[in-house]
């Protein structure tokens, strides 16, 4: 999942990227696609590559499955253009 996103054409040439958290007990990634729009949202996606939720967008969402995702361990980041 994470060389398709880094090879769509739709991310933005910069500040795109994927990193690593530790959320509700399970790795998660989220998937960022960069600084080319304000109201561009970050999909939130776990081990498996099942979409759990999104961060950011229009509403600036801060939520995944109820709980704030400020609470997420960060581990590193994977990708970044």
């Amino acid at each position: 999942m994470i060389t398709a996103f880094s090879n769509n054409s739709l991310i933005c040439e910069h500040g795109a990227n994927v990193k690593e958290y530790i959320f509700q007990g399970q790795t998660v990634f989220v998937f960022d696609i960069g600084y080319c729009g304000a109201d561009l949202s970050s999909g939130v996606v776990d081990n498996n590559c099942n979409l759990i939720g999104t961060l950011g967008g229009f509403l600036g969402n801060t939520k995944i499955n109820g709980e704030e995702f400020s609470y997420a361990k960060y581990v590193r980041t994977v990708w970044t253009r």
